[in-house]
């Protein structure tokens, strides 16, 4: 009897091991199945392949995964700088821009938020403060800031008399700048792009204007030409033209058409539409590249020959789900000095979000490294800088 015993417990032993490898090796080659879904065969990501982020389906909703170690936390934003900021609102903190040796934030260009904040990081001394959202006079509230290529900071009003404040360094207060009344609509924040020295503002009824700032003088050129609808974005290149992109302000059905896009030639005056393939998805945010080629977000890019080159592997399936929660493209934000493209996304604009991502044209190669979204900050000493779950991380890209 008692050798039978044995014999059952070394019985029921062998056959718990026997289940244990069993669920190993089927867990095993799950993993081995569905690991390059989410990877790229030649890239182990740190996340999720680039063509997963950019054009599949959202998945990361809720997840919590942060940068990886190539990845540098350099500093935490202070509670006291974020009251009374609640979460939600928190999430739409942004990296605008890296100006001297300050990095800015800032939720200040939703003007639906109850409390928007802007501040700064100073990188010298590691020290956060906050900035004031109204101008000096305290009236005017700031939409927008950005610097221009003299490293001066502005900012974006409500006031279409001002429209334009220069950041006070020693009064740390933007100073509005009156001038004639242009026809901007309070709550419409106005396109700014710095093109050379000049700011060149793109209102919401099509107007254009040319300001010079020079020896605390600004001239205002109102352009002879007007858009035919709304701008939306715009993009300068050093050969003196804009390529603007236009809003119906309809419903779209996920296409690019050539009345979106124009070209504007300052110095002829002159518009000429674009002439858009068929068929082509629409985008969030273009660039130009150091090499002139034009990017549209994750659709496609023109080179400077002018050819259209479609990176989108598959517009129907877009198209089909156009008006799904998912559909949103990535923001194009950046193109780093190695190349490479750096996108975040957001599912349907809401508070959920995807993550943050790079995409390298030259190898076809992508990562999403974290399902927080960051817009991408480069400094001249070619470090990256993103904004993780109130963290200030940075990368080395130089070797």
């Amino acid at each position: 009897m008692l050798g039978e015993e044995i014999l059952q417990r070394q019985t029921v032993k062998r056959y718990r091991i026997l289940v244990k490898m069993k669920i190993f090796i089927v867990l095993f080659l799950l993993y081995k199945v569905y690991l390059p879904i989410y990877q790229h065969p030649d890239l182990m990501c740190h996340g999720r392949s680039f063509t997963d982020f950019a054009y599949g389906d959202p998945w990361t909703v809720g997840l919590n995964l942060k940068p990886d170690n190539s990845w540098k936390i350099v500093s935490e934003i202070p509670s006291s700088i974020l009251e009374p900021v609640n979460r939600p609102e928190e999430q739409l903190l942004r990296l605008l821009f890296l100006n001297q040796n300050h990095i800015w934030i800032g939720s200040i260009e939703n003007r639906f938020l109850e409390s928007p904040i802007l501040f700064r990081f100073d990188l010298k001394t590691n020290l956060w403060e906050k900035i004031p959202i109204f101008t000096i006079n305290g009236s005017d509230r700031i939409f927008k800031v950005f610097q221009d290529n003299q490293n001066q900071v502005w900012g974006v009003t409500d006031n279409p008399e001002i429209v334009l404040a220069r950041f006070d360094e020693e009064k740390r207060m933007f100073v509005g700048i009156h001038h004639i009344k242009i026809d901007n609509i309070p709550e419409k924040i106005p396109i700014v792009i710095t093109a050379e020295e000049d700011l060149w503002i793109f209102t919401y009824s099509g107007a254009i204007y040319r300001y010079s700032y020079r020896a605390d003088k600004l001239i205002i050129e109102p352009q002879s030409v007007k858009l035919p609808l709304i701008p939306s974005d715009a993009v300068y290149h050093s050969d003196g033209y804009f390529v603007i992109r236009m809003s119906t302000g309809l419903p779209g059905n996920g296409r690019i058409t050539d009345e979106e896009l124009t070209y504007f030639y300052i110095n002829q005056q002159e518009m000429i539409a674009l002439d858009v393939p068929d068929e082509w998805p629409t985008f969030l945010y273009m660039q130009f590249d150091s090499d002139g080629t034009l990017w549209f977000g994750t659709t496609g890019y023109v080179s400077v020959t002018g050819e259209w080159n479609l990176i989108h592997p598959n517009p129907q399936n877009y198209f089909s789900k156009y008006y799904s929660q998912g559909a949103q493209p990535p923001h194009l934000n950046l193109i780093s000095s190695d190349g490479r493209l750096w996108f975040d996304k957001y599912v349907d604009m809401g508070y959920q979000y995807e993550g943050t991502a790079w995409y390298d044209p030259n190898s076809g190669e992508g990562c999403m490294f974290t399902t927080y979204p960051s817009h991408v900050v480069e400094g001249k000493d070619s470090d990256l800088w993103i904004l993780v779950d109130g963290n200030l991380y940075t990368l080395d890209i130089s070797s």
